[in-house]
């Protein structure tokens, strides 16, 4: 009888002191928490989602700078942003990006169905890469695409629509960079950009630039390489008007320009190695390019 008092007072005992217990280590482990929530660390994140890489305004519909809203045709537009962020370094490498274009051969397209080969630059029709040479970024600083008959503006050209580039242009406020890159194939590249004001009143600019890369592909007499110096100077005439000189330029130079297939047998099979093409060592195309260009920015006041 005694051992089984004793026993039933123990259970007794532990039984009642559980709760007790159990009690303290909730109140331990809330004094803990609201400690820890007092000295949590706040971080705040900042993106650019909210941009998704938008542009507001252009001026290859109305030859003005409208907002988009208002142009009663297609256009979009491929900011510096996109291009940074798709590593684009020539315009094949953003075809994909715009709506109603599809790669035809080396850089030309077809637009909305229509074969394109009229480009412009800053509004003025002209290309400085032509033939098999196909349009670097380097100095590009927007693209801006006007899809489906534009003659009103820029006469007579294709239906499907027109691409013009704009090129950078010098700064009001100091810019500098430097890029390097390697990648496969033996592809190096390297690029120096300056720009910023000359005056403290920023009412005269420079843009200094100079860009170089080159590329052996894996099929043989393919090497690529290009090469493209951008100067550029602006100054202010009065409060409303602006004169912009700029001197740009290019040298490309394809080892191997017209890439063809791989002969074959009735079979279907290569009858030599894939890295074999029509081209000789002593084949080339080569492209050197020099542009000037003066342009004058006035904004007229509706006052």
């Amino acid at each position: 009888m005694k051992l089984t008092k004793c026993f039933i007072a123990l259970t007794l005992a532990g039984m009642t002191s559980t709760p007790l217990l159990a009690q303290e280590t909730q109140t331990t482990n809330e004094s803990d928490t609201t400690g820890a929530h007092e000295n949590i660390e706040h971080i705040n994140v900042k993106g650019r989602a909210q941009t998704l890489y938008r542009q507001d305004s252009s001026s290859v519909a109305t030859r003005t700078n409208t907002p988009i809203e208002e142009i009663p045709q297609s256009v979009q537009v491929l900011t510096e942003e996109l291009m940074k962020d798709q590593a684009a370094r020539q315009i094949t490498d953003l075809y994909r990006s715009i709506s109603g274009v599809n790669s035809f051969s080396y850089s030309t397209i077809t637009f909305r169905g229509f074969r394109q080969d009229d480009i412009f630059y800053d509004g003025v029709r002209g290309d400085p890469f032509n033939g098999f040479a196909v349009p670097q970024l380097f100095n590009i600083g927007q693209i801006q695409v006007l899809k489906g008959p534009s003659g009103a503006m820029f006469g007579s050209g294709q239906p499907g629509g027109v691409i013009n580039y704009v090129t950078k242009k010098p700064t009001a406020t100091a810019e500098r960079s430097i890029e390097l890159g390697l990648g496969n194939y033996d592809y190096k590249r390297g690029s120096v950009e300056l720009s910023g004001p000359l005056t403290e009143d920023a009412s005269q600019r420079y843009r200094a630039g100079y860009y170089y890369d080159n590329e052996k592909p894996f099929r043989y007499n393919t090497e690529q390489t290009n090469k493209i110096l951008d100067l550029g100077y602006a100054f202010d005439v009065g409060s409303d008007s602006e004169i912009i000189l700029q001197l740009t330029d290019y040298e490309q130079d394809y080892q191997g320009a017209r890439l063809r297939g791989v002969p074959v047998d009735n079979d279907g099979n290569f009858v030599t190695d894939r890295k074999w093409n029509h081209n000789e060592a002593s084949d080339f195309q080569r492209l050197e390019a020099t542009v000037y260009q003066a342009r004058i920015n006035h904004d007229f006041s509706l006052n």
